[in-house]
């Protein structure tokens, strides 16, 4: 077997992970045209309008930033598979190609994109858990402190993007800031529904509600890029990492 079957699997997972991204991305444009018609037509005579031009502001800066981020990708993957001399390409320039490489320009652009967008997305987390919770601010308040933490963090990570602590450890406060939001919203959705219920069982279709409107889908999300990133950084890892910035912002689009 040469090299080149060897470094088969690698390229078709990292492939179809693109792809999966691309299809993702093409349901979050779909799924930002019909929220935007929504909030500024028909939600217009029931909702106050700050309200409204924040959800739009944020969904518009999400699709700007994914869409940034699926073209580095794309750029990315076009330097690996095709701006290569044929001739004197071999198997380990090209495995390197596809990893992450830390000082070029386009890479560290990327990891901004991706940075700034998980931490947008963990403040609208935060934001519709002080919606759910009327406006109660004691509720926000751990949430906050680890974005905070996490956004010093995140930043930091451009100039130590070698280090094997602060890597996984933004990831992780991430995902606690989603985790802690995810149920405090579920338990307030299903203690909802269970009042409006006169404190009988809740059905099926109640507690599939409460997971949705929690974002449940992104903390497993979150979760699985953690997974990743130890058990397999060069492969598993960075096709994640394509797919997840897409997928979190179609989830929250959905809610």
């Amino acid at each position: 077997m040469s090299e080149w079957d060897d470094l088969r699997p690698e390229l078709m997972f990292v492939l179809l992970a693109l792809v999966f991204a691309t299809l993702l991305y093409g349901a979050f444009v779909v799924t930002y045209a019909i929220s935007t018609w929504i909030l500024l037509t028909a939600r217009r005579g029931r909702d106050k309008g700050w309200k409204i031009w924040i959800v739009f502001g944020m969904n518009t800066l999400l699709l700007i930033f994914a869409t940034m981020h699926l073209g580095i990708a794309l750029l990315q993957t076009f330097e690996a598979f095709i701006w290569h001399d044929t001739e004197t390409i071999t198997p380990a320039i090209f495995r390197f190609s596809l990893k992450t490489q830390v000082g070029r320009p386009l890479q560290i652009m990327k990891f901004v994109v991706y940075v700034t967008e998980m931490l947008m997305v963990d403040s609208f987390m935060i934001y519709r858990l002080y919606v759910v919770w009327n406006w109660r601010k004691y509720v926000v308040a751990i949430p906050i402190l680890l974005l905070l933490s996490n956004t010093i963090i995140g930043y930091t990570l451009l100039f130590f993007r070698n280090n094997l602590v602060l890597m996984p450890t933004f990831y992780i406060l991430s995902f606690l800031t989603n985790a802690v939001c995810t149920v405090l919203i579920m338990w307030r959705v299903i203690r909802s529904r269970s009042g409006l219920s006169g404190g009988s069982h809740l059905s099926l279709w109640a507690v599939v509600e409460a997971i949705v409107e929690s974002a449940a889908i992104y903390s497993a999300a979150s979760l699985a890029l953690i997974i990743s990133f130890f058990v397999s950084k060069n492969v598993v890892y960075r096709a994640c990492l394509n797919t997840f910035t897409v997928l979190i912002v179609c989830t929250l689009l959905d809610l």
